[in-house]
């Protein structure tokens, strides 16, 4: 029921975050000539849409399973888009740092690997719930032991990722901070620090929120029918 609750909190706030920058989407990817970056953009936003989408389409006895098989792949999808924005992020502000860049990629695939395992080794059925009428259900094959390990494998290399490129951003914008006070540009180093913080937070938030939903799904589950 919990999980139930967080999927719906995070699904309004991606349908929420879609309707008010559809705007900047046309401006940003639409209007202008086609590069990797403008392509990664549209398709993170209409990844998680889809996402949304496919996770609350109401379920029955023929579409549950191809439904539960629908979602995962999306959801790994994220995992693969949120990575590489990140890797990109941490690329551009840091001097181009191929060193960086690849640690903070393999962390955040991490996800990606052990939710793939979860999904390939799980099993899906549709069973009659006497609330919510017919739900899918998803039986993992692995002991509460090797699913404990699952989530705090997945859950410290997303943390330490989002706190590479948090500290790494606030690095390179207490730089930017000195050569302007050099120049005698006032600004409060408070105020850069809140503003690259935020904006970093925003991008790793909105990248990968409904991984955190996919998180609940596959790796936080006791093995067993749902």
């Amino acid at each position: 029921l919990v999980t139930d609750y967080i999927l719906g909190a995070v699904s309004s706030l991606v349908v929420y975050e879609f309707l008010i920058t559809i705007s900047n989407e046309i401006d940003m990817v639409w209007k202008r000539p086609v590069t990797v970056s403008a392509v990664l953009l549209g398709s993170v936003r209409w990844c998680m849409l889809l996402t949304v989408i496919f996770e609350l389409a109401p379920t029955t006895p023929n579409n549950c399973i191809p439904l539960t098989i629908l979602v995962p792949v999306f959801f790994l999808i994220g995992y693969a888009q949120t990575a590489l924005f990140s890797a990109l992020r941490v690329f551009a502000i840091w001097n181009r740092s191929h060193i960086w860049s690849l640690v903070v990629f393999v962390l955040s695939m991490v996800p990606f690997i052990t939710n793939l395992v979860a999904a390939t080794m799980s099993k899906y059925t549709a069973v009659a719930d006497p609330i919510f009428g017919t739900t899918c259900a998803t039986k993992f094959t692995f002991s509460v032991q090797a699913n404990n390990i699952l989530i705090y494998i997945t859950r410290s290399s997303l943390i330490l990722a989002d706190t590479i490129v948090l500290v790494l951003t606030w690095i390179k914008t207490f730089g930017n901070w000195r050569r302007a006070r050099s120049v005698n540009v006032q600004v409060s180093l408070t105020t850069c620090l809140l503003r690259d913080g935020q904006h970093c937070l925003f991008h790793s938030f909105v990248s990968s929120k409904y991984s955190s939903a996919a998180n609940l799904q596959f790796c936080g589950r006791s093995p067993g029918p749902t």
